[in-house]
């Protein structure tokens, strides 16, 4: 480089030195980051349940009618006069109906898990992967389940963990 120059090193800065080695240190531990991560995703998890609509905002395919009958309380609910008509109360009953929330056990199930490198929703239950993915299910695989994503990113959930990121290095940076 021709001309005149100013060289300083980090040491000589006050106090440069001392948040380079915060950054760092943040760099090294980013449990409390995806801990955060984590806990949003379980949120932002259990809000699709409540809206019933995919990661992209899709809306979830309805209960067919066979489901709306069982739910409702089978064949007897709707067999009226020798003829099949829903009973009274067969109708709020079925119009109330929740999608993948007849026990709410698949709903509770699901729990955010971190480590110092990675941030995880999921769930244990048995018959989780059918209603994320959809499929044949059933004896003889005579049953199509539609798929009712519940697991996955979003762009929102994109955009959150860039914030958090974002959040957690400018604390450590700031000294935070």
């Amino acid at each position: 480089m021709t001309g005149t120059t100013l060289t300083r090193n980090l040491s000589e800065l006050a106090g440069l030195a001392g948040r380079f080695d915060e950054l760092e240190k943040a760099g090294r531990d980013t449990a409390p980051l995806m801990r955060d991560i984590s806990l949003s995703l379980l949120v932002s998890t259990h809000r699709r349940f409540e809206l019933e609509q995919d990661p992209e905002r899709k809306k979830w395919r309805l209960f067919s009618a066979v489901t709306l009958r069982e739910r409702a309380g089978g064949r007897k609910a709707f067999f009226k006069n020798n003829r099949y008509k829903a009973r009274k109360g067969t109708e709020a009953k079925m119009a109330s109906a929740k999608l993948l929330r007849a026990s709410n056990r698949l709903f509770q199930s699901i729990t955010a898990e971190h480590t110092a490198t990675t941030a995880q929703v999921g769930t244990n239950v048995i018959y989780a992967a059918i209603h994320n993915f959809g499929g044949q299910a059933g004896r003889n695989k005579k049953v199509t389940i539609p798929a009712r994503q519940y697991l996955g990113l979003s762009t929102e959930d994109d955009a959150m963990i860039a914030e958090a990121v974002d959040d957690y290095l400018s604390g450590a940076w700031s000294g935070a």
